[in-house]
């Protein structure tokens, strides 16, 4: 195995293993509005916060969310924004990348197909309509509404990607 793809499957490693500990997800928000039990200024998650913190609407954060608040991520050099979006700076410092190329770049994933993978498992991937031309919140990426993604459908891709390693590393 190529240094590479041992790089992406470390990191992929480190984003199941968050997925596994976190009490579920909500998909259609970062984690912004969290309270934490846990009384750190900068938003390191806590096993506490993971059980602990729900949005103030009862849900707890997205993929994505949850990553940015993970200590792995952030021991890797990962920051949350205010809004609660994911932070992560490439190789050079003057390159910032947030939302799901933060996620990508993280992982590790360059080639075109990774970095696809990476934005529909962080955004889902079209804004359906119906035939009254109506927006259906549905993700053909997880086949079934948006708001009924859980965190195993998240687990699944996860291993899904990590599987199929080559997928996501080898650039076009």
């Amino acid at each position: 195995m190529t240094k590479i793809k041992e790089h992406v499957v470390a990191q992929l490693d480190k984003a199941i293993a968050v997925m596994e500990r976190v009490p579920s997800v909500y998909m259609r928000h970062w984690q912004q509005h969290m309270e934490f039990t846990s009384t750190t200024k900068d938003l390191v998650l806590t096993e506490e916060d993971m059980l602990a913190s729900n949005h103030v609407c009862g849900n707890s954060a997205c993929f994505a969310g949850w990553i940015a608040l993970s200590p792995e991520f952030r021991a890797d050099g990962g920051t949350v924004a205010s809004t609660g979006a994911p932070y992560f700076n490439g190789l050079l410092p003057i390159h910032c990348y947030s939302g799901w190329e933060a996620i990508s770049k993280w992982l590790g994933l360059e080639s075109d197909a990774g970095r696809r993978f990476v934005k529909n498992l962080v955004l889902g991937d079209c804004e359906c309509r119906d035939d009254l031309d109506h927006y259906v919140d549905y993700s053909n990426f997880y086949n079934k509404p948006w708001a009924d993604v859980d965190k195993e459908d998240v687990l699944m891709k996860l291993r899904i990607l990590r599987e199929h390693v080559d997928f996501g590393t080898i650039a076009p």
